[in-house]
């Protein structure tokens, strides 16, 4: 069976993969249970047919089960705009930043800054080689904005070149970051 599909993933090393992508790999398979139960729960089985008609349009809406079941979209945000080539370009979401955050600051404060999140445009771009990001960001309200903001301090402060400016009285957070170069 080695020449078939078993045989895909002989010799990887599994260690490599960052776990951001793993988490991202199984979350409809973590967090799709829980909605799915919801969904049933709230509306039998007919509302997880209508469900597949109309599945959630944020991952915020598959976090959090009654954001899905009342519809909470995302808030409009300016695109971040990049002094360079852009590779690729959308809608990050709540579970992405969460995960972002994650990884320089405690996974409890990350969920609770993440949970705020009321919309963002994300840009991937190319400054000469050195691949960035930048990031347009708000929370549900001024509160929940100042708390994304507040996080992704901390999280820039243990990364070089990470910038955070914008984040007060409501204003939206941009948060850009280059690879070493």
């Amino acid at each position: 069976m080695r020449d078939g599909v078993l045989g895909l993933g002989a010799g990887l090393d599994l260690g490599k993969v960052p776990l951001v992508l793993v988490d991202l790999i199984g979350a409809p398979y973590s967090y799709g249970e829980v909605l799915v139960d919801d969904v049933v729960r709230r509306g039998g089985e007919a509302s997880l047919g209508r469900a597949f008609g109309n599945p959630p349009h944020t991952s915020e809406q598959v976090l959090d089960p009654d954001k899905f079941a009342g519809r909470e979209g995302s808030l409009p945000v300016a695109h971040p705009r990049v002094p360079g080539t852009v590779i690729k370009e959308g809608v990050a979401g709540e579970l992405l930043i969460q995960e972002t955050l994650e990884s320089e600051i405690p996974r409890e404060d990350a969920a609770t800054a993440a949970e705020g999140w009321g919309g963002d445009w994300a840009v991937a771009w190319k400054d000469g080689d050195r691949p960035c990001t930048s990031l347009t960001v708000v929370g549900d309200d001024a509160k929940e904005t100042g708390e994304l903001r507040d996080a992704f301090r901390r999280w820039a402060g243990e990364r070089d070149g990470a910038r955070v400016t914008g984040g007060t009285g409501g204003t939206p957070v941009n948060v850009a970051s280059c690879a070493a170069g």
